[in-house]
């Protein structure tokens, strides 16, 4: 071989060790740039969309019970010929008879109450006209 040759030859060899430590560099470089952003990605992922994905998730859950509950009435619909709202109050109302009367009673006393103190309140205001 030639001095040219052999001069050609260690040119291509630094060369190709250049080449290939620059590449490591850079793979190093992108290796590292794609840790950084997955990280990224995770913690925004967990940070900021996880309570929407679990808000969707129980959104989807209620739309599948919502939707159940809409067949089902449709069901009772044609069972109880079209009186569907009527049936279900009354059902209620046999069921929860005890509770909704303790409760309309209690409304009833609040509104007495309420109407009593508008009442002496109004009576005051007269007085302290005339």
């Amino acid at each position: 071989m030639s001095d040219i040759q052999e001069e050609v030859a260690n040119k291509i060899e630094e060369d190709k060790a250049k080449i290939a430590e620059m590449l490591n560099e850079a793979t190093e470089e992108a290796r590292k740039k794609i840790k950084d952003d997955v990280e990224t990605m995770f913690d925004l992922m967990y940070a900021d969309y996880l309570p929407w994905l679990t808000s969707d998730l129980y959104s989807n859950l209620f739309a599948k019970y919502n939707d159940w509950i809409v067949s089902n009435f449709r069901d009772a619909n044609q069972v109880f010929g079209g009186s569907t709202a009527k049936y279900l109050r009354q059902r209620i109302y046999q069921e929860n008879r005890e509770e909704i009367i303790k409760l309309l009673d209690q409304d009833n006393l609040d509104k007495i109450k309420s109407l009593e103190e508008q009442n002496h309140r109004l009576q005051e205001q007269l007085r302290d006209r005339y």
